[in-house]
């Protein structure tokens, strides 16, 4: 996909390690070592003027590089409570980018989380009818959306899984109610766009980093939090018959949602990281 949208790419062999000690840490720890010299011979011909890291272990070869040839580190950081990776590199960093106030990262500036032209572009309560359309649902139903991410989630799926989904934003028109997962970057849709919903963080997210989303979003009033240990067929038919029968709950889950919503996050990290490289180049 990077390729596709015009940006050359380069591919560092890295491999997660493990938290205990072990010895499938070793290949790790060698492929770690030898995609920092490629990213360190990577930068004396690219010559960045900032490095951006969004987490994970293929970031860090980049982040030590850039360390070691004193350019600027932007971290950019969703989820609520970061991963190793994240924290790691902002020990190194210059600033972090934040989604969450809550965010333990030092040097941060909450930003949000940012997110497609065509979700910001969505307003539910103008585009419910021509979405339902589109989708060919009947226009005067209750809808439920429940989505699980790009992979799908059990707990979710069981009970009529469909294709999919490319058009998130005339999902999320066309719903009343979504049920959801608590990733990062669903959890900024559903604030953005002020849609009510049941969230259901996975438990197995390192450092439960989806249940600490999901509590940013229910404790504004825009979510209601289930744990997946109570998530079965008939608490999720309390729970929407309860928000089916009273719409003025549903509003108010919607303005609690949308107070915590931040639109302009995408410029905003772009303006973060211009600063950095403007301040490097002044230097």
């Amino acid at each position: 996909m990077v390729p596709e949208a015009g940006f050359s790419i380069s591919l560092f062999d890295t491999r997660g390690v493990r938290r205990s000690l072990s010895p499938s840490n070793v290949p790790s720890l060698v492929n770690l070592v030898a995609a920092v010299r490629r990213a360190v011979r990577l930068f004396r011909r690219i010559e960045p003027a900032v490095v951006v890291s969004v987490g994970g272990y293929a970031s860090v070869p980049a982040v030590a590089a850039a360390r070691m040839r004193r350019v600027p580190i932007l971290v950019v950081s969703y989820d609520a409570v970061p991963g190793r990776a994240s924290r790691l590199a902002a020990r190194m960093a210059t600033a972090s980018a934040v989604a969450f106030e809550s965010s333990p990262l030092p040097r941060k500036v909450v930003t949000g989380a940012p997110l497609r032209p065509e979700i910001l572009a969505t307003e539910p309560a103008r585009d419910q009818p021509r979405a339902r359309a589109v989708l060919g649902l009947p226009a005067d139903r209750f809808t439920l959306l429940v989505v699980g991410g790009s992979l799908g989630s059990g707990a979710l799926n069981d009970y009529q899984p469909l294709a999919f989904e490319t058009r998130m934003d005339l999902s999320y028109a066309a719903a009343d109610l979504v049920v959801a997962r608590a990733g990062a970057t669903t959890v900024a849709e559903l604030a953005a766009l002020g849609v009510p919903s049941i969230l259901v963080p996975w438990p197995l997210a390192s450092e439960d980093h989806q249940t600490a989303n999901a509590r940013a979003l229910a404790d504004a009033g825009g979510a209601v939090l289930i744990t997946e240990s109570q998530f079965d067929a008939d608490r999720l038919a309390t729970e929407v018959e309860r928000l089916q029968r009273d719409p003025a709950a549903l509003q108010a889950m919607a303005r609690g949602a949308r107070s915590v919503g931040r639109r302009g996050a995408a410029a905003a990290i772009a303006r973060l990281a211009e600063e950095l490289a403007a301040g490097e180049a002044d230097r």
